[in-house]
């Protein structure tokens, strides 16, 4: 018997919205707004204007299943070198 509520892990899209993540975390949305709104869901929550939205890899590691969907986190700032490194001048002054 298939359970009308069931989700295919594999058509979930980048962020989810509360009800959905719910849902997979077997609560209720009124919890699961509760949660988001005290800062203690168990991942990251994104506030866009009225709306609370769950990144989908950061919700299925909390759950513990494998993902294979990208990073959420942004990439870290690239390092700059220093000019003198990058034109191969001497450091130092006579």
């Amino acid at each position: 018997m298939t359970d009308s509520l069931s989700l295919d892990l594999s058509s979930l899209g980048p962020t989810l919205d509360i009800p959905t993540a719910a849902r997979l975390l077997g609560c209720g949305r009124s919890l699961a707004y509760e949660l988001a709104k005290r800062d203690q869901f168990p991942c990251r929550v994104l506030r866009l204007g009225s709306r609370y939205v769950v990144p989908t890899a950061d919700l299925l590691r909390a759950l513990g299943l494998p993902t294979d969907l990208p990073d959420t986190d942004p990439p870290a700032a690239p390092q700059l070198a220093s000019r003198s490194a990058a034109t191969g001048a001497a450091a130092a002054h006579p």
